[in-house]
């Protein structure tokens, strides 16, 4: 019988649409939701010093990485920094990073977890999945598949409990094409109302001559 969780979420600017931390009781994992355009508020985060993974999240759609902590001491922060230039600047407006509270997250293990959350992404066909490639699956041992499977599984319970379902299944997939218009549509500005008065069949036609 599955038992209950204790899931604690922290916002920490006070607000619904600001930045959230949320852990689980008794799991060394620890989570953030990030708006992009707060990111640079989170530098010198303790956890985004660390390795780990994350989500670049747009509308219907998902990039999944991870990021190992480089010799100049910068971990997922200077990852996910690089991506507001990057190709894929401009299909994400949030990101949620996933590392551990003791950063004991190596490099074999955030190549697992990304491969593992990738496909399990891809299988739900929720999200449309922005990744160019599937990546390289980390080899682990036997116990150590087990904890990181575990780690997943609480991962997904966070995720679904800041809104996101990516690894949900759905009857009907969501396509690169139909994710990129409904993130056009939801970016676009409502078309302004005609100055004169117009039949509702030539106001209809007029909007949305405006929309494209």
């Amino acid at each position: 019988m599955a038992r209950g969780k204790n899931i604690s979420v922290y916002l920490i600017d006070g607000v619904a649409n600001g930045k959230v931390k949320a852990q689980i009781s008794n799991w060394n994992g620890i989570a953030y939701k990030i708006p992009k355009e707060l990111l640079p508020e989170c530098k010198n985060f303790e956890a985004f010093r660390q390795s780990g993974v994350y989500f670049l999240f747009g509308y219907k759609s998902v990039y999944v990485g991870q990021a190992e902590v480089r010799k100049s001491g910068k971990g997922i922060y200077q990852r996910i920094v690089e991506h507001v230039s990057d190709k894929y600047r401009d299909v994400w407006d949030e990101v949620v990073i996933f590392t551990t509270k003791d950063n004991s997250l190596g490099r074999t293990d955030i190549s697992y977890l990304e491969n593992r959350f990738y496909n399990k992404a891809k299988a739900a066909q929720r999200f449309f999945v922005q990744n160019g490639n599937e990546p390289t699956v980390g080899t682990v041992t036997e116990e150590k598949e087990d904890e990181l499977e575990e780690f997943i599984d609480q991962a997904e319970l966070i995720l679904g409990a800041l809104g996101y379902k990516v690894f949900e299944p759905v009857v009907g997939p969501v396509t690169e094409d139909s994710a990129q218009g409904i993130w056009e549509f939801k970016q676009s500005e409502i078309p302004p109302l005609p100055d004169r008065q117009l039949k509702i069949g030539a106001y209809i036609r007029k909007a949305m001559r405006n929309l494209s």
